[in-house]
């Protein structure tokens, strides 16, 4: 397991190495113990194959354990169960949702600021997963299978936006939040178009969404090369003419 010890909003990696003679398991559970909600059902999590051996992430949302189980690969063996602490990482509030309140994600409230680390690694994990859906879709034919599996944890890590602080333009606050919003609500019809294996609309989705939400949302905050949104897409004004060019061409 690595980090050893796992923090809110920090990816947490697994690695399955079954015993001799067991073949590997092809999945894994997950959930959280909050003790003060009733238990929901377990996360079935697909186990990558890494080396011969196979692979997962968990990324925690709340400072509570999570429970794990691994299915030994043994026939007629126990699946093997244990649990993992979870820390806050920084001023997350005990026992909080993602954004307080309900744990929707659109309530802000004392669930407090990621530390800054643990936003770096959820962003770059969102791009490799991006990256990996946008290749799946692009498939002749489309490998929605993979996709879906791409899109999980892209989905996990848009749930954590609303906990972000900003590098750029941080007087823009609540406008970043609508963002994260809507980025949320086009990855929700995106999974919707996955799961019901429309690969047009999945296709359309991708693209729609990379322009409209991490596009839109990069120029401004993470590069900073614009102030004003509501121009979007056209932002740049038109280079200006040489001189020596407006010059020839009054002379044409």
């Amino acid at each position: 397991m690595t980090p050893r010890d796992p923090v809110v909003g920090a990816p947490v990696r697994f690695v399955v190495r079954p015993p001799e003679g067991a073949a590997p398991p092809a999945e894994a559970w997950t959930w959280t113990l909050d003790r003060s909600r009733e238990p929901g059902p377990p996360e079935r999590r697909v186990l990558h194959a890494v080396g011969g051996v196979r692979a997962f992430q968990v990324l925690p949302e709340r400072p509570i354990p999570i429970r794990v189980g691994i299915p030994s690969g043994l026939q007629g063996a126990p699946v093997a169960w244990f649990t993992v602490p979870v820390g806050s990482g920084g001023n997350a509030a005990p026992g909080a949702g993602i954004g307080g309140g309900s744990g929707t994600g659109h309530e802000h409230g004392d669930a407090g600021t990621l530390p800054m680390a643990a936003q770096h690694e959820a962003m770059v994990r969102t791009g490799e997963a991006w990256a990996d859906l946008g290749a799946a879709l692009a498939a002749e034919p489309v490998d929605l299978s993979r996709a879906a599996d791409a899109l999980r944890p892209v989905s996990e890590t848009a749930r954590l936006l609303p906990r972000f602080s900003l590098h750029k333009h941080e007087e823009a606050l609540e406008e970043f939040r609508g963002l994260a919003s809507d980025y949320e609500r086009r990855l929700a019809a995106l999974g919707r178009a996955v799961r019901s294996r429309d690969a047009g609309a999945a296709r359309a989705g991708w693209r729609e969404t990379d322009a409209w939400a991490c596009l839109r949302c990069h120029v401004k905050f993470r590069f900073g090369v614009v102030k004003d949104l509501s121009r979007f897409p056209d932002l740049a004004d038109p280079p200006p003419v040489p001189r020596d060019a407006a010059k020839e061409a009054g002379r044409k």
